[in-house]
């Protein structure tokens, strides 16, 4: 994502009157499903590898499944750097966000 640009999702739940986000939190949870989504492809690539598939047609599929975790994982890579960025500015009273 360019800076300057921002996250829809994370603007609307940001924008729900009276509810307090916890940045660190969201960071952390999504930082996570990241992680997970990461495992996931790599015991998939692994569970490739070890097939008796067709060399030709194991290439095909590895650029399937790679093709589909970039998709996958693009969101919450987004939203990670968003959260960050928002985590690092400093606030209307000139404080940043606390650790």
């Amino acid at each position: 994502m360019a800076s300057g640009q921002s996250n829809a999702t994370l603007d609307r739940v940001m924008a729900r009157p009276g509810r307090q986000i916890d940045l660190h939190r969201l960071l952390e949870e999504t930082s996570r499903t990241l992680a997970n989504i990461d495992l996931e492809h790599g015991c998939e690539m692994q569970q490739l590898e070890r097939s008796r598939t067709d060399l030709a047609m194991k290439r095909n599929i590895a650029e399937s499944l790679r093709r589909r975790h970039l998709e996958r994982r693009e969101p919450y890579v987004r939203l990670i750097m968003d959260l960050r960025h928002r985590i690092m500015a400093p606030s209307p009273d000139g404080l940043r966000a606390a650790s």
